[in-house]
């Protein structure tokens, strides 16, 4: 008899825990903002020049996040947008690795023409004359 006084409260409870069950997460605005600004960091960084393929990625997955926000799958689109703020960071680093390397590459060009200048002015201005031989044989 003690079991029918508690039923209310165990289906109360019951109903509590079957709606937390069914709740969705909250939507994930701050995911998506962090993945529009790495987006939009990999694009200042020269990502569409230096990682196109990444930075594609990145793209598709963010427009992906927002189909998913639209249709009210917060779970997907927190997802989504991970994964967009993660290809856009990638896109970003070989962006700036990328920008490194040609950097690199111009100071070594420079730094071999001025080599070459210094040797060549060097090499005429600092060679000794031939040395004198005596007109005897050896």
């Amino acid at each position: 008899m003690r079991f029918f006084h508690r039923a209310p409260l165990l289906v109360a409870l019951g109903a509590v825990l079957l709606l937390a069950g069914c709740a969705s997460a909250p939507p994930p605005t701050a995911a998506m903002e962090q993945a529009r600004a790495m987006l939009d960091s990999a694009r200042t960084a020269q990502a569409a020049v230096f990682d196109p393929l990444d930075l594609g990625a990145a793209a598709a997955r963010y427009a992906q996040a927002q189909q998913a926000l639209a249709a009210k799958n917060y779970d997907q689109a927190a997802r989504f947008a991970g994964e967009a703020e993660a290809s856009a960071e990638l896109a970003r680093a070989k962006a700036t690795l990328g920008r490194l390397k040609l950097r690199i590459a111009q100071q070594s060009r420079r730094n071999a023409e001025l080599a070459s200048r210094l040797l060549g002015t060097a090499g005429d201005a600092g060679r000794s004359p031939a040395p004198a031989t005596s007109g005897g044989a050896p």
